[in-house]
């Protein structure tokens, strides 16, 4: 299956905060190939450039799951039990269901972390405040009037804090998140969210997080080596 990101935690260069099923089945059909040629059993990530008509551009191929692993999930392709049949029957049979290529899904927390940037970066805070304080020293130097200079500067600093353009900018994430599936927060399977108060609490207890932290145990120094190997079957 194939999905496409709509928003990005960072803007245009992170992982994807917003994100929908497409019809893709000629890039499909490339990554398909590729994986047969290299004899791999199991799952994969391909990223492509791809502008929805020309040819699409292979950038790389990861050997995991990937970020929107949710969004495949709630489309009706449920790669991690596939997966756990393969590892333990050897082999699983072609799957024959309706897809729903009709799905959002969102993250929270990355929405969250997105939401905060378009707030920050729809304007320009440093220059905002520049020019309040150019519009306090004008009306000091032209009227000596300090209540009129504070007056005026406290109009110009909330125009900075809390501009129309950031609430603006703010609504555009909101109005594009709606309709979307939650993919961490749900009545029915709260596993996912349990997962997310994991290394939150490493990073609560030790002012930082990394994956030998998760996997090793908080505090403890973990190393190890990789190699090449052949693919299971």
């Amino acid at each position: 299956m194939t999905y496409h990101n709509l928003l990005d935690y960072p803007r245009k260069t992170g992982m994807g905060a917003l994100r929908e099923t497409v019809d893709a089945s000629e890039m499909e059909s490339i990554g398909s190939q590729l994986l047969e040629l290299a004899d791999w059993h199991g799952v994969a990530e391909i990223d492509f450039r791809w502008d929805g008509e020309n040819t699409p551009y292979l950038i790389e191929v990861n050997p995991r799951f990937w970020g929107g692993l949710g969004q495949s999930v709630e489309s009706g392709w449920s790669y991690p039990y596939h997966l756990f049949r393969l590892a333990v029957d050897g082999y699983i049979d072609p799957i024959e269901h309706d897809k729903n290529k009709n799905v959002k899904t969102f993250n929270p927390c990355l929405m969250s972390l997105l939401m905060l940037q378009e707030f920050m970066e729809a304007r320009d805070m440093k220059t905002d405040l520049g020019e309040a304080f150019k519009t306090f020293n004008t009306e000091l130097d032209e009227r000596g009037d300090h209540f009129k200079a504070l007056d005026k500067f406290s109009d110009k600093l909330a125009e900075a804090i809390i501009p129309v353009d950031r609430l603006k900018a703010v609504k555009e994430v909101l109005g594009a998140n709606k309709g979307a599936v939650n993919e961490l927060f749900k009545k029915r399977d709260p596993l996912p969210l349990l997962g997310l108060l994991y290394p939150l609490a490493v990073f609560l207890k030790h002012g930082k997080v990394s994956a030998d932290m998760l996997v090793t145990g908080a505090g403890k120094s973990g190393s190890g080596s990789g190699g090449g190997g052949e693919s299971g079957k």
